[in-house]
């Protein structure tokens, strides 16, 4: 895997061009959602907490409301790439921990 082109089964990320797709539909993402999306690809099955995520993605420290944050992020996030959070294929919720990116098989 190049470390500039990041593939997680129908999942494209361009980070050069900051472009990312699905099942080559291009996403329309925000800026710290592109870098969210990142952060999970490029640690696939690592556990990511969410003060991690809002330090990577946002370059936050940890504060009152971040958790909410990066919740709400992947909330938006999952719709964008059309992951359903009660069966994910790509990301998936640590209770209590964090996030992470679902490790496909190579197909």
């Amino acid at each position: 895997m190049n470390s500039q082109s990041i593939t997680v089964g129908k999942l494209r990320i361009d980070q050069v061009a900051h472009k990312a797709t699905m099942n080559g539909d291009p996403l329309h993402l925000t800026h710290n959602e592109f870098t969210l999306l990142v952060c999970l690809a490029c640690n696939a099955g690592r556990v990511l907490t969410w003060q991690s995520l809002l330090n990577d993605a946002w370059g936050l420290g940890i504060w009152e409301g971040g958790r909410e944050m990066v919740k709400m992020a992947v909330y938006r996030l999952r719709q964008k790439i059309g992951d359903n959070p009660d069966n994910p294929e790509f990301i998936l919720t640590v209770r209590g921990v964090g996030y992470t990116m679902i490790v496909h098989d190579e197909e």
